[in-house]
């Protein structure tokens, strides 16, 4: 019961006050032309979408390699005074993130990452990240600087249990993770 209140609170909180995302690019180009099907699905689902911005990736589901087999869509947008990202595959909305600032950050999942990963790494991103009917935190952490620098993320459950920790390969190409 504490921890569906909490999350309730957490998520009414999320939905009222805005968030800092970081735009994180990858391999995303910069102007694509986004399907009318998926434009439309966007503005039924997100009616009071502000500073939308698209960008796509392509990706080979088998191997993870860059090419034309498989498309993603992501709209980057603010949603009353909240930054959020939408994904779209196959012309339909797949999951939806809310950035999370600092001092909204779960305490069990700060707590895990400096019990199990380490004091040396600094949690740089944290996201909620909704697909269906479930939620999911996802974090990354990071350590050092140019030659030494190195990048983890993990998923939480919503209730802050850890659930798994991402291959280094999908951590280097962020998009991967939304497979």
């Amino acid at each position: 019961m504490k921890n569906t209140i909490l999350f309730l609170s957490a998520f009414i909180f999320i939905t009222l006050n805005p968030l800092q995302a970081k735009n994180k690019k990858n391999s995303e180009s910069p102007k694509i032309e986004t399907p009318e099907v998926v434009v439309k699905a966007f503005a039924k689902s997100f009616p009071e979408a502000k500073d939308i911005s698209w960008t796509q990736t392509q990706i080979n589901k088998s191997d993870g390699q860059l090419n034309n087999t498989d498309t993603w869509f992501f709209a980057n947008f603010t949603n009353k005074d909240m930054k959020q990202r939408a994904k779209y595959h196959n012309n339909a909305l797949y999951s939806v993130e809310f950035e999370l600032e600092p001092q909204y950050y779960p305490t069990k999942i700060v707590q895990y990452t400096t019990d199990s990963i380490g004091l040396n790494y600094k949690i740089t991103r944290m996201v909620i990240e909704q697909k269906q009917n479930n939620s999911v935190y996802f974090i990354e952490v990071s350590r050092g600087k140019k030659k030494n620098f190195e990048k983890k993320a993990f998923y939480f459950t919503i209730k802050g249990d850890f659930l798994k920790e991402l291959p280094s390969e999908e951590v280097a190409l962020d998009f991967l993770r939304f497979l």
